[in-house]
């Protein structure tokens, strides 16, 4: 079943379209739940009931959230950046009272930024997606934090000593804004250990098939070249304007997202996605569900970039955007892997025409994230001389 296509103007290489249309994105600041879903009651969460992945529990009197995962046990949503990819199911929700959360077992906690130690403190590094920067939300007690999924074998990936987070993630503590996070226990209150197999329990997930392609390895790390040596374009033109010149349509996987499957001219796209933290667990859930990426005739997709086939589990690109800049064709390559996430965690069941504007919405907002992830990385491309910079992409 095809999803939405992804619709564009006639002109896809002028230098000022993407600009225009990254003021549209940034105007998307992030999916929430329906207005709709959320005045309706939930049900009391039950160790005996059945949920599928991205059910959220709700703990009573406040604003935290478990999230069912893959992996079996419910985890702790940190922030809205932390979310991203993930396909939450907020027509399926419940909640639950402390005596439940003491005895559910809890999963790793999605977090953005994870925690930082402030001397004997812990806060929050709270990161949303309309934010530049995280602010720090004390902890009010050890409990929460091994309530929120951190314990002895997990605590020093998610709690870290002030220096080490600074170099990590570029802030300075003393510059960002603090505050309380919300309490989840009261005071001497202890976690137990769970009487048995939390909720919800999916089938394991089969072993990733051995490669049947030429295998692509990552970059060497998140900020430096995504570039292939044999393309000219790398060592020629300024980021906004490469594009390769590769147009290969030899199939080619992927070592860091075993089980995805693309043309070769669409390897450059991948890399620098894969260097954009979200673009991992896009990569990673397109690999997980088998989504091959091709490219087709213009004439297949005479209004659209690109588009997805949930049926096929398949990602058509349009030609006629091929061969326009890297960063460009990654931002398509987000929508459409958006979608294919979204299909994976069972948005595509029954795809009516809201779901469809709601699968639209999720894969605009994957955009806007994407290219305020491009804008801090790159900055905008110099308007000092637009003429010439539209004849560098207009000649592509």
């Amino acid at each position: 079943m095809p999803s939405c296509a992804f619709r564009v103007p006639n002109r896809v290489r002028s230098a000022r379209v993407p600009w225009m249309l990254l003021a549209f994105l940034l105007t998307l600041s992030q999916v929430v739940a329906p207005a709709s879903v959320l005045a309706q009651s939930a049900p009391r969460c039950a160790f005996e009931a059945s949920y599928p992945i991205g059910t959220v529990l709700e703990l009573e009197a406040t604003p935290h959230l478990w999230i069912s995962a893959s992996g079996g046990a419910p985890r702790w949503a940190g922030d809205t950046r932390a979310l991203a990819g993930v396909a939450v199911r907020w027509d399926s929700r419940c909640i639950m009272d402390l005596a439940f959360l003491l005895r559910m077992t809890k999963g790793d906690p999605y977090l953005s930024a994870g925690l930082v130690k402030l001397g004997e403190p812990i806060y929050l590094a709270k990161w949303e997606t309309n934010e530049a920067e995280p602010i720090l939300l004390h902890v009010q007690s050890i409990t929460d934090v091994e309530l929120f999924g951190i314990n002895v074998g997990n605590y020093t990936g998610f709690v870290l000593e002030r220096d080490e987070w600074q170099r990590r993630f570029g802030f300075n503590t003393d510059t960002l804004r603090r505050g309380q996070l919300a309490q989840v226990a009261p005071p001497g209150t202890r976690a137990s250990p769970p009487p048995g197999p939390p909720p919800p329990r999916p089938a394991p997930v089969p072993a990733a098939p051995a490669p049947r392609y030429p295998l692509v390895d990552p970059p060497t790390d998140d900020v430096g070249s995504w570039c292939l040596r044999a393309n000219p374009s790398c060592s020629r033109d300024p980021w906004w304007v490469e594009w390769n010149e590769l147009q290969s349509s030899e199939l080619v996987e992927y070592r860091f997202a075993p089980g995805l499957v693309s043309e070769r001219r669409l390897i450059e796209a991948i890399l620098l996605l894969w260097q954009w933290p979200e673009g991992k667990d896009l990569l990673r859930d397109g690999g997980a569900s088998g989504v091959i990426i091709i490219t087709v005739s213009a004439d297949i997709l005479p209004e659209s970039f690109a588009s997805y086939n949930s049926a096929l589990k398949r990602i058509r690109v349009s030609r006629r955007f091929s061969e326009t800049p890297t960063w460009m064709l990654a931002d398509v390559l987000a929508h459409e892997l958006k979608h294919a996430s979204d299909d994976r965690g069972g948005l595509y069941e029954t795809l009516t025409f809201a779901g469809c504007i709601t699968t639209e919405q999720r894969a605009y907002a994957v955009e806007a994230r994407y290219l305020r992830w491009i804008q801090s990385r790159f900055r905008r491309p110099p308007d000092s001389q637009p003429d010439r910079n539209q004849a560098q992409l207009g000649g592509l």
